[in-house]
């Protein structure tokens, strides 16, 4: 049997590849933006615009990336060149999902930098963004609690949508096996459709769960308890996804040929 680590580490090194790729396409995008304000005269450091810029072209980057790995981690399950290493599925979709999870991570890590030499250099207007935050945050809780909280909302949720794509795809996949191909066209409509409202769902989730964590940390008289109760059902929707998508793969999703 394949090791975990040999087969993660063969499914993460194309998947680095592609964020740098993607990431020296923002910077690329973030100078020519830069230099395009600066020849127009509407550029000004000390008021963070260099800062805006970088939060601009990051979240283009972001959302990238994700769309990179949910193609990666697809493809995978599909590979014959993968599927046919001998590896039992579950190792196999851990690895999967694992790699695109560290890649992603690995992107973010990139743009976090991108952020603080953005903020050293409009450091007047980063520190008194700062200041404001610092000032402003809900005093029940440290504010190290809060973005801590904030961070592991956001990236169980995103690991849901990853989880959840997976699903879609298995399914619809599994689908061939049972039906002619005359109704596998209709069903996979109306998947695609029930996809889409799914993601504009979870994307809802990802937009608010920065407020809605704060909102509720600031809350005395239920405190921590609503953001406990969202990373548990959102782990839990994770873990039952995951088993659907692991018995799928053993049981009735084939390779691509």
């Amino acid at each position: 049997m394949t090791k975990f680590s040999s087969v993660f580490g063969a499914l993460l090194s194309g998947r680095i590849r592609r964020v740098h790729q993607v990431a020296l396409t923002g910077l690329i995008a973030i100078v020519v933006t830069t230099a395009w304000t600066m020849i127009s005269g509407n550029f000004d450091l000390a008021n963070g615009d260099l800062f805006g810029i970088i939060g601009g072209w990051s979240f283009v980057v972001y959302l990238v990336l994700f769309v990179e790995m949910a193609r990666f981690t697809e493809r995978a399950f599909v590979s014959d060149s993968i599927r046919l290493m001998p590896l039992n599925d579950t190792k196999l979709y851990l690895a999967n999902l694992t790699a695109s999870m560290v890649a992603f991570l690995y992107g973010v890590l990139l743009q976090v930098l991108l952020h603080v030499v953005g903020g050293l250099l409009s450091w007047h207007a980063f520190s008194k963004t700062l200041s404001e935050m610092w000032v402003a945050h809900p005093g029940n809780y440290p504010i190290w609690v809060i973005v801590l909280s904030i961070l592991c909302l956001m990236f169980l949720v995103l690991v849901m949508m990853w989880t959840t794509i997976s699903l879609i795809h298995l399914v619809t996949t599994s689908i061939s096996l049972f039906l002619p191909a005359s109704r596998q066209k209709a069903v996979q409509v109306i998947l695609y459709i029930f996809v889409t409202f799914v993601i504009l769902y979870i994307a809802q989730l990802v937009f608010r769960a920065p407020t809605g964590t704060m909102s509720a940390l600031h809350t005395t008289s239920t405190g921590a308890g609503p953001v406990l109760i969202n990373l548990i059902w959102i782990a839990v929707v994770i873990v039952i996804e995951s088993l659907l998508n692991v018995l799928m793969l053993k049981r009735w999703v084939e390779t691509s040929h």
